[in-house]
């Protein structure tokens, strides 16, 4: 269990990384102030996070020999089929529950910074 874990995480921040570095690349091509840089950034890290939803959902209806952690088990790791399924099922949730938070706690702080660089750009 605790290998089929860490392959879990590491599928899963695989694609959190991916996802950061989306948005990174649109918040340097497309964040031309400070409201609208952080306001690509709040939209990127929500979006990252909806996806990272989509995979925890995705993860029992996937076939488990097309998952990631299926085929990095070497063949004397792998449990019998009916035991790995739910197994690998819910290590891909827990991974993608516990990123896909980080990336909604930085976007809540992303777009708690869009609304007050917003509104002090109206007072000032």
């Amino acid at each position: 269990m605790e290998r089929i874990s860490i392959l879990a995480f590491e599928s899963v921040a695989r694609d959190f990384a991916l996802g950061i570095m989306g948005v990174g690349g649109m918040v340097l091509s497309l964040g031309e102030d400070p409201v609208s840089f952080v306001k690509v950034t709040a939209i990127g890290l929500t979006l990252l996070a909806g996806f990272l939803g989509f995979r925890a959902y995705q993860a029992s209806r996937r076939d488990i020999y097309e998952s990631d952690v299926w085929i990095n088990l070497q063949a004397h790791e792998r449990p019998p089929l009916r035991v790995a399924e739910p197994m690998i099922a819910q290590a891909v949730v827990q991974s993608a529950g516990r990123l896909g938070m980080v990336s909604v706690r930085l976007a809540l702080i992303a777009w708690a910074l869009e609304v007050s660089l917003g509104l002090s750009s109206v007072f000032a």
